[in-house]
This record gives C-alpha cells, structure tokens and sequence, in this order.
C-alpha cells in the first residue's frame, strides 16, 4: 500500500495575535491570516472585543462579506434596510451571522462582548451609512471610509437602488 510520506509537509505556524491598531470601541486582534495563494482575496480571522455600550460605524463593505460568531457577551445587531429603516437583533454567545457585502450594518456591545470574524483580507472598503440612515455622525476617532481610489476601481457598485460609486468619486 501508499506509505505517507514526511519530505515536504509544512511546517505549524505558532504566532502572536496582532492588534489591528486603535479602535473606539475597544480591540481587534488578527488571529489568523490565509494567504491570498491559498484563498482567492485571503482570508482574515480576527477577535473582535467590544466595551459595553460601544459600536462600531453604521457602514457598509464594498467587496467584503463578514461573518462572525459571538463568543461571550451580548451585541445589539442592527441592519439597514432598503426603505431607509432600520432593524435590530439581539445577539448572544452561540449566535452567528453573516453581512454580506453591501449590507448596511452595525454592532453595538450590551455587555463586554467577544466575537471571532472571518472575512477576506481585503484591506479597508468600509462606506459610512450614518447620513443616509439619519444618524449621528462618526466619532473623530472612527475608523475612516474607504478611499476614493478604492471605490472607484469597481467597474459599478449598486446598493438599495444607488451608485455609491458615482455619488462618492462626483461622476
């Protein structure tokens, strides 16, 4: 019979979880990363921890889907919908959920709240919602939309029946 054969096995990765830099709402940690060779755009895992009472941006992602898992903690999930309203989930441990990629969303922490998110390492293609949906604007220290040079790379980006990419780069 076939012998499995050692030669040419990788070798295990054992590394540090890599904060992703400051965040209002409290920390996110890459904790693991699949190279773009082995999965089309890469694959980005990370530990979301939020403080209670905290949020994330109301946004959108241009090309990225999310899915995450609530590890401990409860969140308030909230979506936007089409007609400019929006709905709310709560989220306990066991909970998953997947934003696709255009869906406007938005976490907030009930309780210190831990979350493992899978998504492609696709860098930041974060679109603020907060003035089509009536909210406050972002805190100063927000992570930041995308850049314009981002945007405009697609070929056409329709959500709830609007060009973002034409209203974002004035064509």
């Amino acid at each position: 019979g076939l012998m499995f054969r050692f030669e040419g096995v990788p070798k295990v990765s054992i590394f540090r979880a890599r904060d992703m830099g400051r965040r209002n709402w409290g920390q996110e940690l890459l904790v693991g990363l699949i190279p773009p060779k082995f999965a089309s755009s890469g694959v980005a895992m990370k530990l979301v921890q939020m403080n209670p009472g905290c949020s994330g941006r109301f946004q959108m992602h241009l090309r990225r889907h999310e899915y995450g898992y609530v590890l401990d903690g409860a969140m308030i999930l909230r979506v936007g919908i089409c007609d400019g309203s929006i709905e709310e989930y709560l989220l306990e441990p066991g909970d998953a959920y997947h934003f696709p990629a255009g869906l406007p969303h938005q976490e907030e922490a009930v309780i210190f709240t831990r979350i493992l998110e899978l998504s492609p390492a696709l860098g930041n293609d974060r679109v603020g919602l907060e003035v089509e949906y009536h909210l406050p604007p972002p805190a100063n220290d927000a992570l930041p939309d995308s850049s314009i040079d981002c945007i405009t790379d697609l070929n056409q980006w329709w959500i709830d029946g609007v060009n973002y990419k034409e209203s974002l780069s004035g064509e």
